[in-house]
């Protein structure tokens, strides 16, 4: 069955109306439009963080999807959409890359069985599209039991998610500038947006790179931003006002190579006043009282590499 002048209509004017419409409501719109669009039980949009198998998952209706899909990564993970969706593929079905069958036996497939509580001998059906990156996917997806997805809603997946996952984008940038600004920053502040699944969705400044150090950690701070999506978050990150300059490091990682206060003062075009006075002010940040302590802490803390590291 392919997709009617209608159905296309239909889809462009949808996508439309969505693009018309700010956060929360957008989201909502979006999944409604699909599950109009594509006959099915319920549509969703799902967060999943790759590196900390962290998911969240919106759908509409609501609350159509269990609590429990968001504490399974590892089941989330061994779908059989997600490799194919990760190569962008486009929009597809699960019939698209196994036989019923195969899928009637597959782990992930009777996991769902049972947290959807289908006793039947119909089996569970997925259409689903993804924005991929190296740690992440956002997918949009149609689920109903019975029946396989055609052709025609194949198509109208693929010509609907792609804008919305644009507009949602295009929304966070817009809400996020807006909560900077209303917060009393600017555009050259260390921020970050992160997405319902905990990683960073958009940075400004020096803000992925401070949040996502090491420890000890930034200073983070949590900002308004209620034209964000559902589960985002506006934060503005910094330096702990305690953490070590790069100057003080700089000296500290001189004098454990043997130089002289001296001979460092020489080298960084200072006087052996200005050295020790870093010196002191990072002692004084470690909470130690010699260089010996301050480099074993300094090295502990991730600030200095050690000799002996790889």
């Amino acid at each position: 069955m392919q997709a009617s002048e209608r159905d296309l209509h239909a889809a462009l004017r949808g996508v439309q109306d969505v693009w018309e419409l700010d956060e929360p409501a957008a989201t909502t719109a979006g999944l409604s439009l699909l599950a109009r669009l594509v006959p099915c039980d319920f549509s969703a949009v799902t967060w999943n963080n790759t590196t900390t198998g962290t998911i969240s998952t919106h759908s509409w209706p609501a609350d159509s999807v269990p609590a429990e899909v968001n504490t399974e990564p590892e089941v989330v993970a061994a779908h059989p959409l997600v490799p194919h969706l990760h190569a962008g593929t486009g929009a597809l079905r699960i019939g698209d890359v196994l036989s019923d069958r195969a899928w009637r036996n597959h782990p992930v497939r009777q996991a769902m069985a049972e947290v959807f509580g289908n006793t039947s001998a119909q089996l569970e059906r997925m259409l689903g599209w993804a924005r991929v990156g190296s740690d992440h996917y956002l997918g949009y997806a149609v689920n109903r039991i019975g029946s396989e997805f055609s052709q025609r809603d194949q198509l109208l997946m693929s010509i609907v998610a792609p804008p919305l996952s644009r507009h949602r984008q295009l929304l966070i940038d817009r809400a996020a500038a807006r909560g900077l600004l209303e917060n009393g920053h600017d555009a050259a502040a260390d921020a970050v947006v992160l997405d319902p699944s905990g990683r960073v969705e958009q940075a400004w400044g020096d803000g992925e790179r401070l949040y996502l150090a090491g420890n000890p950690g930034p200073e983070v701070t949590e900002l308004p931003a209620p034209d964000l999506p559902t589960g985002y978050r506006l934060l503005t990150v910094r330096t702990p006002r305690n953490r070590p300059t790069a100057r003080e490091l700089l000296i500290l990682d001189l004098g454990s190579r043997g130089l002289t206060s001296a001979a460092i003062a020489r080298r960084l075009d200072t006087s052996p006043r200005t050295v020790h006075k870093h010196l002191e002010n990072l002692y004084r940040k470690l909470g130690v009282s010699d260089r010996a302590s301050a480099v074993r802490v300094a090295v502990a803390a991730g600030y200095l590499r050690s000799e002996t590291s790889p």
